[in-house]
């Protein structure tokens, strides 16, 4: 049986205060059994076929090779030259079907519904899927994430799970919570991050991304949720704000939390320390 993990008092009060924001991330719908990005990539891969003449699809099939295992880099390199070659709508197409898992085994419900069950202010995600359907990353999205308030999150959250209701969030007209989408909705072609120049666009060229981001970060308490924290430009939001209220803020208050596994004491310090980062171990 797997231990239950020991929730920091610290982390407590900010979900009681309903000031606490879930970032959740790929790990989090692991548990749905769904495929991986490097088994999605090679699944729409077969819709390329590998004949004379096609270079892109010798080079699409070169990179997914497993002997050694594709690189993150080689995975959006492979997946840009497939939404080119394919098209986008046959490209997302062909995303929607690999992730259309239904029903859902048990382990994923349930913690499903634990995580409607937490009054959390907000959630947002980077996951695509329809596990967590939210709103897709819009002016009015955005708004309502930075501005919404909850004036009781217990009384909902408690009712929801009691009466197995489906989450409030997700519907533009609840006003009372608010799931958004950061990487876009399957349904929702133009707000979809797929490949690197999507991602890229997203980051660099739309200014209310990073803004967001930033004011999230720095005026609520956020949790990411099966995170791996490898995204560079969050890291970099993280380390600004760690370094702006280091001068204030007094020894052992993280900025943030996260849910990570496989992490010793000396790494859950360093992280609170150095990186303003509780750990959920």
């Amino acid at each position: 049986m797997n231990q239950v993990p020991r929730i920091d008092p610290r982390l407590m009060q900010s979900i009681h205060e309903g000031n606490c924001v879930a970032f959740v991330g790929a790990g989090f719908s692991a548990a749905a059994g769904l495929p991986s990005w490097k088994d999605l990539i090679r699944s729409i891969a077969a819709e390329l076929p590998l004949y004379e003449g096609r270079p892109e699809s010798k080079l699409v099939h070169s990179l997914l090779n497993d002997s050694p295992a594709p690189s993150s880099r080689e995975l959006e390199m492979a997946a840009q030259i497939l939404y080119d070659a394919l098209g986008g709508d046959k490209f997302r197409g062909r995303l929607a079907a690999a992730l259309h898992k239904n029903p859902l085994p048990e382990v994923m419900e349930l913690r499903l519904k634990h995580l409607r069950g937490i009054p959390f202010r907000a959630i947002v995600t980077t996951n695509f899927d329809p596990l967590l359907p939210g709103l897709p990353p819009t002016a009015d999205a955005y708004r309502r994430l930075l501005r919404s308030r909850r004036p009781s999150p217990w009384r909902d959250a408690i009712a929801r799970v009691a009466l197995n209701l489906a989450p409030a969030g997700g519907v533009p007209s609840d006003a009372d919570s608010i799931v958004v989408q950061l990487h876009g909705r399957l349904d929702d072609a133009e707000s979809l991050v797929l490949t690197r120049s999507q991602y890229r666009k997203r980051v660099y060229a739309d200014p209310a991304y990073l803004t967001v981001l930033r004011s999230l970060l720095a005026t609520t308490t956020v949790l990411f949720l099966g995170y791996s924290l490898t995204d560079a430009y969050l890291n970099e939001l993280r380390s600004e704000l760690v370094e702006a209220f280091s001068g204030g803020r007094s020894a052992g208050d993280p900025l943030a939390w996260a849910v990570l596994e496989d992490v010793s004491e000396v790494a859950c310090r360093y992280y609170e320390q150095y990186e303003g980062l509780g750990v959920v171990a």
